[in-house]
């Protein structure tokens, strides 16, 4: 697909890329049904279950057969051929919705008080990854707050003095429900954080000091989300500095 009209056209969105790439991006398909189209999104099949709230869209698993189709795009191609600008991201302000029902059953498991996500890391397998993740001690005065609850969003995992969610994130949908539960999201540069803005719940992104694209320089905001909020290496591998700032931030 070129981006030409697409009314009374179905077209197959191939998710191509990782999983936060996926979330972000997936705001395009309410662009294409606003214009008429059949947007297919074929894509890991754990985000299903979350990206099939999109209005107008089809969501499936990429290793499902594939349906019928008009033309068909890679998903990163999409800003391309959106002819997107700054000014013209769609969606800033969230196109995700969880379950109410879920979040519900993760609300009823929550303690009293400041309830705070924590995603310290993400797929190790990431390319990226030693960049990105910080050494995991650093989280400790985190786990130390008073007042405040912290709650693991890495499936399966946790740190000391970092709870468990009581229902297992066992797929996009369940880590939503919890993350629009919580007061806060504290998260490294993976699929939590697209997960948060695209569903305009207040987030906190720790980046290092040479980030990924998406992230620009020298802001703490992004035009891609406007619940989240940017804490950056001051100098490269400085983790030290940024975990500092969000402990200032959160015991202020």
């Amino acid at each position: 697909w070129n981006g030409d009209d697409p009314r009374g056209r179905t077209i197959l969105i191939h998710a191509e890329q990782g999983f936060g790439d996926t979330v972000q991006f997936a705001r395009y398909l309410a662009a294409i049904a606003q214009r008429g189209g059949t947007p297919v999104l074929a894509c890991e099949p754990s985000l299903v279950p979350l990206l099939k709230c999109i209005p107008g869209a089809e969501v499936i698993s990429k290793y499902h057969p594939l349906p019928r189709h008009d033309a068909w795009i890679d998903q990163m191609s999409l800003p391309h051929v959106f002819g997107t600008t700054l000014d013209t991201i769609p969606f800033p302000a969230g196109y995700l919705s969880a379950d109410p029902a879920l979040i519900a059953a993760h609300r009823a498991t929550l303690p009293q008080g400041r309830c705070i996500g924590l995603a310290w890391c993400g797929n190790p397998m990431h390319s990226n990854d030693r960049r990105r993740t910080p050494p995991a001690e650093l989280f400790a005065p985190l786990a130390a707050l008073s007042e405040s609850h912290v709650i693991s969003l890495v499936p399966d995992r946790t740190l000391p003095g970092i709870a468990c969610p009581a229902r297992p994130l066992a797929d996009y949908a369940e880590t939503a429900a919890l993350v629009a539960a919580l007061d806060l999201v504290v998260t490294v540069d993976t699929s939590v954080a697209h997960v948060a803005g695209a569903l305009r719940q207040p987030a906190w992104v720790l980046l290092p000091y040479a980030p990924d694209w998406r992230w620009l320089l020298q802001r703490n905001d992004t035009p891609w989300y406007d619940s989240l909020r940017l804490v950056r290496q001051p100098s490269a591998g400085d983790w030290h500095s940024v975990i500092a700032s969000v402990i200032a931030a959160l015991a202020g």
